[in-house]
């Protein structure tokens, strides 16, 4: 193989894992270019041996969130310097996603280290998004019984006690203003139930879930 075609194929490989911005489970970046470009195992393998030996990415295993490890590739600075030979990136974006390694350890000497300090505020974070994503489905819910008030209370009494049940999980969300914008939509809807502004308030509050949702996915990371 010419070093030219190489020279590609390892910025192509360093694009790939820039879109995911700047790191990918090893497993699922492999999965994902066999599936797209037929990429055969030995030929991942030596392009992982390659970018990590020229330490244009980092493989490192980390231990997820639900406790179950992984091996993700990270692209460095010196990835993104290679990078840059064939393609523009906003430097702005680069840091507000923390492309690099080294942004994303945040003075840490690895990822995990960052990681296991920052674990319970992640959790917290990632069972908030769930709970917003949890507030817009009862609204569909709630949108599909529309005409049967008490479908409506039952959803909402069952989501106030599983909002109660998150709290014994995550005592912290007691104290979050996320906690409390749900709580205030559930009581308000369950205090409005007949009124003939009922649906209008409904609908409002998913207006309100779907704009905030991107924020909270754009903050989320994926691979933990």
């Amino acid at each position: 193989m010419s070093e030219k075609i190489w020279n590609d194929i390892e910025v192509d490989f360093l694009n790939k894992i820039y879109n995911y911005k700047g790191a990918v489970g090893v497993d699922d970046l492999f999965h994902m270019l066999k599936s797209n470009y037929g990429l055969k195992g030995d030929l991942f393998n030596k392009i992982l041996g390659t970018v990590t030996q020229k330490e244009y990415c980092i493989i490192e295993k980390i231990r997820k969130l639900d406790n179950t490890e992984e091996e993700v590739i990270f692209i460095t600075y010196k990835g993104l310097e290679k990078l840059s030979e064939k393609r523009n990136f906003s430097i702005k974006k680069m840091l507000k996603n923390q492309v690099a390694y080294e942004l994303k350890c945040e003075g840490y000497k690895t990822y995990s280290d960052w990681l296991d300090a920052n674990r319970n505020q992640l959790a917290l974070e990632a069972e908030i998004t769930r709970m917003f994503a949890r507030v817009l489905a009862d609204m569909c819910i709630i949108l599909m019984n529309k005409d049967n008030d008490d479908e409506i209370k039952e959803t909402l009494q069952a989501a106030v006690a599983r909002m109660n049940e998150r709290t014994k999980r995550f005592p912290e969300l007691n104290n979050s203003v996320a906690y409390t914008i749900v709580s205030a939509i559930y009581d308000k809807l369950l205090n409005l139930l007949g009124n003939d502004r009922y649906i209008y308030e409904v609908e409002m509050t998913v207006k309100l879930i779907e704009s905030y949702m991107p924020e909270r996915h754009d903050m989320a990371i994926d691979f933990i």
